[in-house]
């Protein structure tokens, strides 16, 4: 990937990473349209970049072409019966499109760049961990106390940080995302200082409170982990336990003397029971009424109506039902949905690694618990996995380096 693409998709992930900052400077509906253009032009560098890439271009805009048609049946049928304003059914529609563009484009970039490609990995390492680290600076400034951004909240006597992203579920699903990718890294170029920074990550994804990036950390970068040990008798796997066991008993050090601390995060792992959930079960029940009262289900009649972008730009009351799933069912229909189930689940399915294999499932799952659709901060990373993926340690013999160093 040409060094300009990659840092103006790179400035462009910052940007996008930034709504917290924006909302301290500028209000609201500015700090949404700038996130929007940063997502536009996040798009179009990847596509010129890859415009003359046989694979790319044919997948891209195959699977577009679909996406956007399936959804289009919803957007004229929902006007079409006037229930919902225009306006409002257009936005939605554009902004769980745009998300999925990305998507799109990580399957598409996954095909081209192949198993084992290698790429400029230099400027994507260097960026990366520079974003990582304005990642964790921004949290760590709010947890002490040295900055006041928007989005953060109490649990207990701890905050639950919302970071440069202006919303604590924001900055946790980011993170979980950059500590996963911090990981791929390390792993592909073994060095110190990338293990560092990952190292960092997870103590940050930690102390975030925010268990929706537990679950996707722990199914994307934790059960792998376990599987391989499992399945494999090498010497490397005999390594992998013995850190393992280290990093254990450097938790349970840590935990006897931090033992407040580590008693907050239990009680934050214990809400996962349904008796503290009661609030987000009746939304999905409201979800499910929602769907089913549609007069059809295959496409949606209703698109715009459940959504936070409303409230967030219109001041219109537009209910959401706290999983993405039912968000998608309601305001597209199943068609629609299933489209989406199947990116996921090809998007996995193409991966060459078992240490990526569970990463797109990750994100599945946590569709089901949480509105990431709607998650601008989410979706725009995913196509920083595909360019990590492709990248090959340079202390390895490598082959066929021309045509993607190239592109």
């Amino acid at each position: 990937m040409k060094a300009r693409y990659v840092y103006t998709y790179m400035l462009c992930l910052v940007i996008a990473n930034s709504r917290g900052w924006l909302e301290f400077f500028l209000n609201k509906k500015t700090a949404y349209f700038i996130q929007a253009m940063a997502l536009t032009l996040a798009i179009i560098a990847i596509i010129l970049n890859f415009r003359n890439c046989r694979n790319f271009v044919r997948v891209f805009s195959t699977i577009i072409a679909t996406i956007t048609g399936v959804a289009s049946l919803s957007l004229l049928t929902t006007i079409s019966f006037n229930d919902i304003a225009p306006l409002q059914t257009i936005v939605v529609f554009g902004v769980n499109c745009l998300n999925l563009t990305f998507l799109v484009a990580a399957i598409a970039l996954a095909y081209e760049l192949g198993a084992n490609k290698p790429t400029n990995y230099k400027t994507i390492e260097k960026t990366f961990n520079a974003i990582a680290i304005f990642v964790i600076l921004t949290g760590y400034l709010q947890m002490f106390g040295l900055i006041d951004l928007p989005g953060e909240a109490k649990f207990g006597a701890y905050k639950r940080l919302s970071g440069p992203h202006g919303s604590k579920q924001h900055y946790s699903i980011a993170l979980s995302i950059f500590t996963y990718l911090s990981f791929s890294l390390a792993r592909k170029l073994q060095t110190n200082f990338n293990w560092i920074i990952f190292s960092i990550l997870c103590i940050t994804l930690l102390i975030s409170f925010t268990r929706i990036g537990y679950v996707i950390f722990f199914i994307s970068c934790a059960v792998p982990a376990i599987i391989y040990g499992l399945t494999n008798t090498s010497t490397g796997s005999t390594k992998a336990i013995y850190s393992f066991l280290v990093l254990t008993l450097f938790a349970l050090t840590l935990g006897l003397a931090f033992q407040e601390e580590t008693s907050t995060f239990i009680e934050r792992l214990s809400t996962f029971t349904i008796s503290d959930n009661t609030k987000r079960i009746d939304s999905w029940e409201k979800g499910i009424s929602a769907f089913e009262n549609l007069r059809y289900h295959l496409v949606s009649d209703k698109l715009g109506s459940a959504s936070q972008i409303p409230s967030a730009l219109f001041n219109d009351r537009t209910p959401h039902y706290e999983s993405a799933h039912l968000q998608y069912l309601v305001n597209f229909g199943i068609a629609f949905w299933l489209c989406v189930i199947a990116l996921f689940l090809s998007w996995s399915i193409i991966q060459n690694s078992l240490w990526q294999l569970f990463f797109p499932i990750a994100i599945l799952l946590s569709l089901t618990f949480y509105m990431s659709n709607e998650i601008v901060p989410c979706f725009i990373i995913f196509p920083l996995l595909s360019l990590i993926n492709a990248i090959e340690n340079p202390n390895r013999p490598t082959q066929n380096r021309s045509r993607v160093e190239q592109t």
